[in-house]
């Protein structure tokens, strides 16, 4: 099998393992389709020019029985590449900080020294957890309203996360929003919920992973916007 008949046979399975595993229509647009994916986004260019060689590839006659073009080994990667991905997708629990190294706090611990710690560490944001629960998020986004909303509230070192709990509330923070995936969800679901966060005018603040994505569970790890654009 030359480098053109095997170029065609990997693009066949290509199509029928996005058709089968990614649900796509029977209808020749599979790959046309992958390209306009999120987690394919990085190799759109490439899949396209694939696309445009197997369609001449395809769709015109050999000339003394030959093709008009024998793709190179580095495409025939490029697809085998692909299929990878497809059968062996990318999950948030490949790339997210497990609870284990994750920097969180209870609502009786004190406040300064996880600011203090935040700051060191270039950490925006402390899950608040009971029993590995999620019960709040800690950020600049509850200290600001938190210290205007009364003049006799204050930050010392007294102070406790009990006293700033209404300002914890993931739903409280008024310029993020924060969302719960199931731990070992194919990173493109946490991918689109940025993307339509996004198309909303509003910002994620953590992904909190739980084991069945139910905010009830206990916490398995996060992910952060950072994390998923430097993977």
């Amino acid at each position: 099998m030359n480098n053109t008949e095997l170029f065609l046979d990997k693009y066949k399975q290509l199509e029928n393992i996005a058709i089968h595993e990614l649900k796509l229509p029977p209808d020749g647009s599979a790959v046309a389709k992958l390209e306009k994916r999120n987690e394919f986004k990085d190799i759109r260019y490439e899949l396209n020019y694939c696309r445009e060689v197997r369609n001449l590839l395809q769709h015109n006659q050999r000339l003394d029985d030959e093709f008009a073009v024998e793709p190179g080994s580095k495409m025939i990667e490029l697809l085998d590449s692909v299929i990878d991905r497809i059968r062996n997708p990318i999950r948030c629990c490949d790339i997210a900080i497990p609870y284990k190294d994750l920097l969180w706090k209870s609502l009786d611990d004190y406040v300064m020294p996880a600011i203090k710690t935040m700051n060191d560490r270039n950490i925006s944001h402390v899950p608040i957890l009971a029993d590995r629960r999620v019960v709040g998020d800690f950020s600049d986004n509850c200290v600001f309203p938190y210290l205007l909303g009364d003049e006799k509230c204050h930050i010392d070192n007294q102070t406790r996360f009990r006293d700033l709990e209404e300002y914890l509330d993931l739903h409280n923070h008024p310029s993020e929003t924060f969302e719960f995936v199931k731990y070992n969800a194919k990173l493109s679901v946490a991918e689109k919920l940025y993307e339509e966060a996004y198309s909303r005018h509003e910002r994620i603040g953590l992904i909190y992973l739980t084991e069945n994505g139910r905010p009830e569970e206990r916490l398995l790890g996060v992910l952060t916007s950072w994390i998923i654009l430097g993977k």
